[in-house]
């Protein structure tokens, strides 16, 4: 597999927020499904490729249709002519077509803006389609694992899509063999990237890297649904380190009354696993920031793991400032994600309140000013975050 930029990659936020016992779950059902089966769940359409769901909001003048696969005005008929279906394979794009190593969350579901419609003679679908071009090619493939998923992805582009797929990996596997970032494929291959959807920008009031951070947990208990109160509590911070240019403290050293990690084994329809939670209260105040590091189920396993928001990521951190609504975690923006590594020590059963523990060290860095070149990366969210003011 090859490292690709993460302007690119689509990271699902559902996950954060269902740890995090937010509402912004799509209610996607179950994370399999059959190859090119379609469904609409309100406003929210989900279509199937390599047997996992992707699913895309529908703007607010927009209707969700399986007939039409997609978003499409409001108002009826778009105006569907005809689906020609595939005009032609242009070409297997193998592992050549697989750009890799990054955009895994840990959330078995892809949730990338694409799917599997083999729509390319659509000429009177002037909605928002499932597979528009190059653009929605490459972002159902950061989503893949494997070559198959990749071709299916490249199937389902119109031909004019893999036609611009095709163009844009000659020019930057050629030009950005070594150097596999966004800048360098805008700064080599412009037009190309352009017609790809491909953009580079930073924003240097986000020092790159914003911080650092040392992990060290460990706990008796895992806590679930079913479990007691102070269950998976540890009164003691798991993260320590520093973050943003100010080199400030991930434990505030003032005004608060201490500062706690809570594990706890959550179940969701995009997929299970644990999560730790670092916060700091003053009276019942919660004290800002917060540090999350979740591990979903399907990387359960001793020994060391990847923290990244890259496809080799088999765990994910990441620092926030949070408020409390309705006695549950509300996450108001995102400071960094984490890049690094997790050790884990101990891995009882934490479906049955099991142990855990583990330790690592990682780099923080902001969405607006991302590792390796990736510059700014919050326009590739499938869900919009709010990044937090510069520190």
């Amino acid at each position: 597999m090859k490292k690709v930029f993460l302007a690119m990659v689509l990271v699902t936020l559902a996950l954060f927020a269902t740890s995090c016992g937010s509402d912004d779950d799509e209610g996607s059902g179950s994370s399999t499904c059959t190859d090119k089966e379609m469904k609409c769940v309100g406003k929210v359409f989900m279509w199937c490729v390599g047997e996992e769901w992707s699913q895309k909001t529908c703007k607010d003048d927009e209707t969700c249709s399986v007939d039409e696969k997609g978003c499409v005005p409001d108002g009826g008929d778009t105006g569907n002519t005809g689906d020609t279906g595939n005009t032609g394979d242009t070409g297997n794009t193998g592992d050549s077509g697989n750009t890799g190593d990054t955009g895994n969350t840990g959330n078995s579901g892809n949730t990338g803006d694409t799917g599997n419609t083999g729509n390319s003679g659509d000429s009177g679908n002037t909605g928002d389609s499932v597979a528009e071009g190059c653009a929605d090619i490459l972002t159902c493939i950061n989503g893949c694992s494997d070559d198959a998923c990749a071709q299916a992805c490249f199937d389902a582009g119109t031909a004019q899509g893999q036609a611009d797929y095709q163009a844009w990996q000659t020019c930057f596997s050629g030009a950005c063999s070594s150097d596999q970032t966004a800048k360098c494929s805008v700064e080599n291959c412009p037009t190309q990237s352009a017609a790809c959807g491909i953009e580079f920008e930073v924003d240097n009031t986000y020092a790159n890297p914003y911080g650092t951070a040392t992990f060290n947990f460990s706990v008796n208990q895992v806590a679930n649904t079913a479990s007691a109160d102070g269950v998976g509590i540890v009164q003691s911070a798991f993260a320590t380190g520093t973050y943003g240019g100010a080199g400030l403290s991930l434990v505030p050293s003032s005004g608060i009354d201490g500062t706690v990690s809570s594990a706890y084994y959550f179940t969701d329809t995009s997929g299970n696993g644990f999560q730790v939670i670092q916060y700091s209260m003053s009276g019942n105040a919660l004290i800002n920031p917060v540090v999350i590091f979740v591990v979903d189920e399907d990387n359960f396993a001793m020994g060391e793991l990847p923290v990244s928001l890259y496809n080799t990521g088999k765990a994910l951190a990441f620092l926030v400032d949070a408020s409390v609504v309705n006695n549950s975690l509300s996450i108001d923006c995102y400071h960094a994600f984490a890049e690094g590594t997790a050790n884990i020590t101990t891995l009882g059963d934490v479906t049955a309140e099991g142990a855990l523990a583990f330790t690592g060290s990682a780099t923080w860095y902001s969405p607006k000013n991302y590792a390796d070149g990736a510059g700014d990366i919050t326009g590739a969210f499938t869900n919009p975050i709010t990044v937090c003011a510069a520190k």
